[in-house]
């Protein structure tokens, strides 16, 4: 996935995957590139962002999804926000980060839970008796499903 920004002066700015390092974008402005690893992204936005006169975006890093999953954070459609919570008061600051980092990126699966009346009719449709939620669920997150005047 490649992204161009087009400047003024006749200048593009493009973002791309690098080609040398795994973990890493390549970035290139006039014909020049620098490969800038996915570490050091926080710190570039970040700079950016001060260039412009704006204060950064806080990015945390993104936890893995099964282990949301698995540890109750996604309830559905909802996030179950008492999931993490293992401390009543106050926390230490790295701790709260980590704590947001859950919320945010379990949120993001909620939002994409597929509504559960359709994934039921769905499953149904395909097979009843079979393994078919999971075909039903790529269905829907694809963006096929029964619009309103179809039901």
């Amino acid at each position: 996935m490649s992204y161009t920004f087009m400047g003024p002066h006749n200048y593009n700015l493009t973002i791309d995957k690098s080609d040398i390092y795994g973990e890493a974008a390549e970035v290139g402005v006039g014909g020049r590139v620098v490969d800038v690893p996915a570490a050091d992204l926080p710190e570039i936005v970040a700079a950016l962002y001060r260039a412009a006169g704006q204060e950064p975006p806080i990015i945390l890093p993104r936890p893995d999804t099964h282990e949301l999953r698995t540890e109750g954070w996604v309830d559905g459609r909802n996030v179950n926000a008492s999931a993490g919570l293992r401390v009543v008061g106050s926390v230490p600051t790295m701790q709260a980060r980590d704590y947001a980092a859950h919320l945010a990126a379990a949120a993001d699966l909620a939002d994409a839970e597929p509504d559960p009346e359709q994934l039921k009719q769905l499953v149904e449709l395909i097979d009843p008796w079979s393994t078919a939620e999971a075909n039903a669920r790529a269905i829907l997150a694809a963006g096929y499903g029964r619009t309103e005047e179809q039901a």
